[in-house]
């Protein structure tokens, strides 16, 4: 799997990157359900990351070497149809509460899809001058904070932290320079408090008022950020040293879980997090 998303209680999504579906597990009983698709999409594969789009009662999920996405009903896990876009290697999805939206970043094409959830079809694509990764929203929903990757390229560590005025749809400030970042949310306590994972560094960020104001030293290739309910905590997958041949196949050392106290910004846990540990999510 590539990332995992709760939606609902006991129901996790399950991209599958290197498969011809994705998988819902029921972590109470185990069960596992294949969520099938068309064969012109599924013979492709490639599944990367999902969200859940309330107002449709769906999830969505995005298949990177389609440029698609595939939705799926919450309740009964029925496949509803494929918005396809003109992006090409569709990566992450935010939904847009305030707009009805979904963003998709674009790993090649270096920018973002902003799709209709009303109309189910890409509107535009927002011009990101480099290759864009997580996003987050402010609390009122006009502004974005998204994680660009790399300049050029995925390995250049010319990424970036940037905002974008959702209103125009253009990127109108940096906060980070250089490095890889990754992912990005929007912390449940205070008012436009974020986190951000820069993978080439190794590094989380702290932003307030869209300006750093702190930095934490994690494990090895930090991928995920996740929050926990009450918004205590920040738990950050890392994936440990690249294998030298390359980073697609098994690492030489484990992954960890690090635990990060949202208030003071301090390490207090770090846990064995098996091989190469990349998606993540804390249950309701």
């Amino acid at each position: 799997p590539k990332s995992a998303m709760f939606i609902s209680a006991t129901r996790v999504v399950l991209p599958l990157l290197d498969d011809n579906h994705s998988e819902v597990i029921d972590i109470t009983t185990g069960e596992v359900t294949r969520l099938e698709l068309p064969a012109k999409y599924a013979k492709r594969g490639g599944f990367v990351e999902s969200v859940v789009v309330p107002t449709r009662g769906e999830f969505w999920v995005s298949q990177m070497m389609a440029s698609a996405i595939h939705r799926f009903a919450i309740d009964t896990l029925e496949y509803r149809g494929t918005i396809d876009l003109t992006g090409q290697w569709t990566k992450v999805l935010a939904y847009d509460t305030v707009r009805n939206l979904v963003y998709a970043s674009n790993w090649n094409s270096s920018d973002i899809s902003v799709v209709s959830v009303e109309k189910l079809k890409e509107l535009k694509r927002i011009k990101m001058s480099g290759v864009p990764r997580g996003m987050a929203f402010s609390n009122d929903g006009s502004t974005m904070v998204a994680a660009i990757f790399g300049g050029k390229s995925d390995s250049d560590r010319a990424g970036r932290t940037v905002t974008i005025d959702l209103e125009t749809q253009k990127v109108t400030g940096t906060i980070t320079s250089g490095g890889a970042s990754r992912h990005a949310i929007r912390l449940r306590t205070g008012s436009n408090l974020f986190a951000v994972s820069d993978m080439a560094r190794s590094l989380v960020y702290f932003i307030a008022g869209y300006k750093k104001t702190d930095e934490i030293r994690v494990f090895s290739n930090p991928n995920t950020i996740a929050e926990s309910p009450d918004g205590k905590y920040l738990y950050v997958s890392s994936r440990g040293r690249n294998n030298p041949k390359s980073y697609l196949i098994k690492g030489h050392e484990f992954g960890k879980l690090n635990v990060i106290d949202a208030a003071t910004h301090k390490m207090i846990e770090q846990i064995e997090a098996g091989n190469q540990p990349t998606g993540l999510d804390v249950s309701p």
